[in-house]
């Protein structure tokens, strides 16, 4: 079950599987990682794009299908990266290389 608090009604499933896609290989690695989770919250909280707790938080605990951990469609990923970097960047960090859009489907799996 999905026990990070700000990812637990973002996402229509309750099911994860680790390790996720920024590499922790659980909930509470994830959470002791404070500049993730800090990056995370600030991303969420931002309002940079209408879908953006769904998209961090299909990267944080993502959905398993099977032993299948599943990315958010290419064009979602692309769009809210657009619509969010300013966040990371003013942080002083770059976008995950973890999170690149070119990993994901062309459609929902």
């Amino acid at each position: 079950p999905i026990e990070i608090d700000m990812c637990r009604d973002a996402v229509p499933y309750n099911i994860t599987a680790f390790p996720n896609l920024l590499g922790h290989s659980s909930q509470q690695e994830f959470l002791n990682d404070t500049t993730a989770f800090q990056l995370t919250n600030d991303l969420i909280t931002s309002g940079c794009h209408p879908g953006v707790e769904f998209a961090v938080c299909s990267a944080v605990v993502p959905k398993c299908d099977g032993s299948v951990r599943v990315r958010p469609c290419r064009s979602f990923c692309f769009d809210v990266r657009q619509r969010c970097e300013w966040v990371v960047t003013d942080q002083g960090q770059e976008w995950p290389a973890s999170l690149s859009c070119a990993d994901s489907p062309d459609h929902p799996e």
